[in-house]
């Protein structure tokens, strides 16, 4: 009795500390002004983020496989989304594209594979966990590596061609673009939803990795908190809020990994 009672007051004190520490470091960053530029920094948190969500996605794979659990499968293709986005940002953000190109791209890789990667778990996680049958094993398998597939494919597609648009993701002349902020504001609030039924789930069901998640899709909802604060004040690419909102990318990927690890 006495350490579940000490185990629910140190996890209240970590899902405090997820909560204030993310909120401290956007108010702090969005009052510090300048232009923090580090292409070689910031291509190596993207693909830290890219490889610990491929990580989690070789074990949520794994976790399938043992339980044919249709929420793993669906929890599968978002992080393999995602990790394609992250390590598709840390290439265009580290390579040797333009000031303006290399922008637009990354962000893009970045946010349209949040964008699919949050519809996926929505659809696994707003659906019943029912095990798929047996005899449905393989088709479900040739389901997901389709949309998989044919997601990281949409999502290298718009991203390369994001310069041809009429309304350009990010210019150093007019800064953010609406269509932008859009984007940002939706992955947010998919974010939000997310977060807030996992932790009507948790109440129904106390597994640690239930916990771990609820920590890293707030971290991800900070994430997008930061970035969208940046769109909509205006702010350069390289602000000291684009960095805040990175920090919490891979922070919210290394607590999924460490969920997992907890798990077993």
């Amino acid at each position: 009795m006495l350490s579940l009672q000490i185990r629910s007051h140190w996890q209240s004190a970590v899902l405090l500390l997820a909560i204030a520490c993310p909120s401290a470091g956007i108010f702090f960053a969005s009052g510090v002004a300048g232009d923090f530029e580090n292409r070689l920094a910031s291509g190596a948190l993207f693909l830290a983020a890219g490889a610990m969500s491929l990580i989690v996605f070789f074990q949520e794979m794994y976790a399938f496989y043992v339980t044919n659990s249709r929420r793993l499968l669906w929890m599968s293709a978002a992080f393999f989304t995602l990790g394609i986005g992250m390590l598709g940002s840390s290439i265009s953000t580290s390579g040797g594209l333009a000031a303006d190109s290399y922008v637009g791209v990354s962000e893009m890789f970045r946010v349209t594979s949040e964008f699919a990667a949050s519809i996926f778990i929505l659809l696994g996680t707003l659906r019943g966990d029912k095990s798929i049958q047996e005899s449905m094993e393989f088709k479900a398998y040739i389901l997901v590596a389709t949309i998989m597939v044919a997601a990281a494919s949409i999502i290298v597609y718009i991203a390369t061609v994001q310069d041809s648009f009429h309304v350009p993701v990010y210019s150093s002349e007019y800064g953010w673009s609406l269509f932008s902020l859009y984007i940002e504001l939706n992955v947010f609030s998919f974010f939000l939803v997310i977060s807030g039924v996992y932790v009507a789930n948790r109440r129904k069901n106390k597994s640690p990795i239930l916990f771990w998640f609820i920590i890293g899709f707030l971290l991800l909802m900070f994430s997008e908190i930061a970035f969208t604060t940046e769109k909509a004040l205006g702010i350069g690419a390289s602000s000291s809020l684009e960095w805040a909102g990175r920090a919490f990318l891979v922070a919210a990927f290394a607590t999924f990994v460490l969920g997992l690890t907890k798990a077993r």
